[in-house]
């Protein structure tokens, strides 16, 4: 994904992407799951879900696990 000069890659940091393209248009998130105690369940994850655009025509739909994006995905609008 392109953000003005920068590029972002899959692997990139929360952090690395939000530098790089700015703050997400949108954003969610959930996770990690909690035992009925309040402690995280062994093997938890917290997911991230950000989106840009749109920008020229389409959407950028990110995803991010623990902090690390793996996903990318790209929509153009019709």
């Amino acid at each position: 994904m392109r953000c003005g000069t920068r590029l972002v890659h899959l692997n990139d940091t929360r952090e690395q992407v939000e530098t790089k393209c700015g703050p997400a248009d949108s954003e969610t998130s959930e996770g990690p799951s909690l035992r009925s105690d309040g402690v995280v369940q062994p093997g938890a994850v917290r997911i991230d879900r950000w989106v840009y655009g749109p920008r020229n025509g389409a959407n950028y739909y990110l995803r991010f696990i623990d902090g690390s994006l793996v996903e990318i995905r790209m929509e153009r609008k019709p």
